[in-house]
Order: C-alpha cells, then structure tokens, then sequence
C-alpha cells in the first residue's frame, strides 16, 4: 500500500517578530503542521527554491543555517519512516495516528526538551557534564575526527585549570575576560615551546585565544538550545585580540626543482621516500591524510579518485607528469596494506621534511609576527624550519594560481568550499607577481 503525501517546508510570521518555520504534511485529504522550533528574522534568510535557509544565515536563538537544515531534513526522514509504517499495517492513519508515531520516532523536538529542562532547573548537568554530554553526542553526529576531541578535551582541561567549580552562571562577561586573561598570562604549558621570542612556558597567543573562544562559543550554543544554559553573554562576547594574516609557507619552482634534484645515500632512503611524497603532494593538492590512506584501488588509469579523510569529499585529481612518474616509481614496490605510496606517519615525515629542505637550500629568512595580548613579538625563520607535510598542499594551490588556472578548477581538484578560503593563495600570487615585474628594471631601457 502506498500513501500518497506532500511534505512542504514554509514559513509563517509569528507575533509580527520573526518567522516561525513549519513542516506541513499532506496526506488523502487530512493534514498537519510541525514545529522544529527554529524561527527567522526575516524572509531573507530562507531560499525559497530549496525550501531550506539560505547559507550564512542564523536563527533568532542563534542557532546556524546548517545545524537548522540538518534538523529539517532529519524531520523529513521521520515523516517517511512514519509514512512507511503505516504502509506496510495496510492503513491510512488519522492526524492523532501519525503524530503519536512520528513522536515515537522522534523523541522530543529542540523546542520541546528546552521546555522540559526549564521546567526542572534543579537538576540541571554542571558545566563539565554538559560538556562530556555535548562531546559524545555532537562528536557522534557529525562523525568528529581524532583532532576534534582533542580540542574539546584540552578546552575542558583550560576551564579546569581556570575554575575547578566553573558554573555557567560564572560566563557573565567579566568572567570570559578573566578567562582569556587566564589563557595569556598564567596557562601553563605542558610541554615547552620551541618558538623563538616569547616565554617557554606560560601563556598561549591571541591566535589560539581566538581559536578556543570559537570552541567554547559552538558548546555554549548547543548548550543554550537545550536548555543546560541560560547565560547569554557569550553571545556578545567579542573580546578585541590582536592577530596577523597567516603567513602561507610554500615552495617556489625553483625549491622544488632543488628537492627533485637531491641525491640521497642508500641509508638515506626514508628521506628519498618523503621527499617523492611531498613532491606528490605539491603536484596533487592532497592533505597528508589522504595521500597516507591513499590506496592502489584509488588509482585509476588517468586519475586518482579518494574520499578525503578530513570532509568526505569524493575528489577526482588527474595525473601529471610528476605525480604519474613518482606512483609508477613505487609501483610494485613492498608497501604495506596495499598502500599506493610508503608515506611516512605525519610527525616523522615533518621531522624529515625539515632535513631535507635543509639539504636543499631552502634557507631563505621568513619573518613572522604573532601577539602575546598586546606585545607584539617578532622571529625570523630560514624557510626549511616552517616547512611541514601541509606546505605541499598549499604549494600545489599557489603554483596553481600562478599559473592562471582559474581558481574554480583549483577547488575542484582540493576539495575547498568556497572562494573565501582560496583568498589568501590569491593574495599571495599576486605579491609574488608584483615582486618578479620589478625584475623587468634591470633592462635598464631609456624611453625617449
């Protein structure tokens, strides 16, 4: 038996503030509204093509265009699963049928849960179990990678050392002040850095700062939408942190022209091994974690096709001369686990790159400038030293650009999302042009 229904996403102006969206369901001449519990500021924020919010956009409690979509389309899906049962008992259900089914499926909305946790505030989690609740179910639903974890667990670690007892009601705004404070001036590493021109041992730049406020703004977010928190000054919170643009470390032709043309000693294979794999890289755009989990059932007559370790892009990168000489080269070889090259584990092979590029001559000065709150602290580098397995990537985009291969064919080949992200590459091909034009002045032509 099938049951035919419409479902249609739309919108409906709620108290003349904002704009409530609703799932109506349409059914043999019956039907019914859900409420997910999301609302819009304005029409603007929804596409009316897709019937989803248009990207960038954020709900009235803050909650963003993607997690909202997520959560529209997983109301979908239970309404098809409830459809489908109902198909196979042979019966068209009424409104009171199908709601109590799909509130099986369900469980409780967002809206729903942040109602029953306001209700019994009393036993409420603490903010460390919150946390360790938000981890294992955010972590689970969105498929977090091992370096994801890590990062929330070394936040936990931070607020701990910051505050034992730390409550929500403790982030008012002083209180995320005292916490980056904490963070710049008392934090104790646990491993000392190696960075020149700053303390070893205590305190972490604005650039991390920045990075952990992110973190601690996407748990307090989730943490608001279901109810364990009512403290909304975080979401006013902009503390002004002084930061640099990232400098972009990436070879030049003639640098890896340099590394192609190493020799290397017969006990010097590992450093042969990862210099033919980080040539890969900067001729292939690949991540280390794709081109270490690269298989030979990735590689295909003309091209190399492989879902990306880090976002599940499917990419399809063809070959060139280069990255065709150096497969064919390992072709055959001893690699384990049908691996289509022997990459060495990411710690070791940038232990390894540094020696080579240091064999090589890649030695230039690299100045870099990062603020510890508002010192500014200069250190200049030779370039080996800041060379590590994600310069190849960025090495493959800037070569690219260079080259005028158009910025949408570059995306295709790395997986980059949107034209925000190939940027900075961008701006940095177009100081390097700027600087060979002024070679032109050595012709040292008189115009009469």
């Amino acid at each position: 038996m099938d049951i035919n229904h419409i479902v249609n996403f739309r919108l409906r102006l709620y108290s003349k503030k904002y704009y409530q969206i609703r799932i109506r369901v349409s059914y043999c001449g019956q039907r019914h509204d859900f409420v997910p519990g999301y609302n819009l500021l304005s029409t603007a924020d929804w596409d009316p093509v897709r019937n989803m919010v248009r990207e960038g956009a954020v709900g009235c409690k803050g909650a963003k265009w993607n997690t909202i979509n997520a959560e529209l389309l997983r109301y979908q899906g239970l309404i098809e699963d409830s459809f489908k049962y109902f198909e196979v008992l042979g019966e068209v259900p009424t409104v009171k049928e199908f709601k109590k089914r799909f509130k099986e499926l369900a469980g409780d909305s967002p809206s729903e849960m942040l109602k029953k946790r306001l209700a019994r505030q009393k036993t409420e989690l603490g903010l460390y179990e919150a946390m360790d609740l938000f981890v294992r179910v955010v972590g689970v639903k969105n498929a977090w990678t091992k370096a994801s974890y890590e990062k929330f667990s070394s936040l936990k670690n931070d607020l701990k050392d910051f505050k034992a007892d730390l409550e929500f009601a403790d982030l008012t705004e002083e209180g995320l002040t005292d916490f980056v404070t904490f963070l710049r001036e008392r934090k104790k590493l646990k491993t000392p850095r190696k960075r020149k021109g700053y303390s070893a041992t205590i305190g972490i730049l604005n650039t991390s700062i920045a990075k952990k406020l992110t973190s601690l703004r996407q748990f307090l977010t989730w943490a608001t939408d279901y109810g364990h928190n009512t403290n909304m000054a975080f979401r006013l919170f902009n503390p002004k942190l002084k930061k640099t643009q990232r400098k972009i470390i990436f070879l030049t032709q003639e640098e890896m022209q340099a590394l192609a043309e190493l020799k290397f000693t017969p006990c010097q294979k590992h450093l042969e091994v990862t210099r033919d794999c980080f040539l890969f890289m900067c001729f292939s755009g690949l991540r280390w974690s794709d081109i270490f989990h690269l298989t030979v059932g990735d590689v295909k007559e003309d091209h190399i096709e492989f879902t990306t370790q880090k976002t599940a892009d499917t990419l399809r990168v063809e070959f060139n001369d280069t990255t065709s000489a150096i497969l064919k080269k390992y072709t055959g070889s001893d690699i384990p686990e049908f691996k289509a090259l022997p990459v060495p584990v990411n710690q070791r092979m940038n232990m390894y790159l540094k020696t080579i590029c240091r064999m090589a001559g890649i030695n230039d000065p690299i100045h870099i400038t990062n603020y510890l709150g508002n010192e500014r602290i200069d250190a200049v580098y030779q370039k080996w030293e800041l060379i590590g397995t994600h310069a190849g990537r960025r090495t493959f985009v800037t070569q690219c650009i260079s080259l005028g291969i158009t910025a949408d064919v570059v995306m295709k080949w790395t997986g980059h999302s949107d034209y925000q992200s190939m940027k900075p590459y961008i701006d940095v091909v177009d100081a390097v042009k700027a600087k060979e034009m002024q070679k032109l002045n050595s012709l040292k032509l008189k115009v009469g």
